[in-house]
């Protein structure tokens, strides 16, 4: 078995010529369209500060118990 020279190129490969400028502009753009529609979905789908985004219902429950009388009893606290 004869082992090629020259990291396995050899002239089968061919000269490539360099990339055009059009090529890494076109390139550039679609990266940057990924990740500003990335970074849109996951503001848009995350959760926000006023809490009314995501729908359902977003009340906090507070529970308490009561040892004395042996009952217990849940209160609902609206927020704000």
């Amino acid at each position: 078995m004869t082992r090629k020279r020259g990291g396995g190129r050899g002239r089968a490969a061919g000269y490539r010529p360099p990339r055009s400028q059009r090529e890494h502009i076109t390139a550039a753009a679609g990266v940057l369209v990924v990740v500003v529609f990335t970074v849109i979905t996951v503001w848009a789908l995350g959760p926000h500060p006023d809490g009314g985004s995501n729908g359902g219902d977003n009340t906090p429950t507070v529970a308490s118990t009561s040892t004395s009388l042996g009952d217990t009893t849940t209160t609902t606290v609206a927020p704000g």
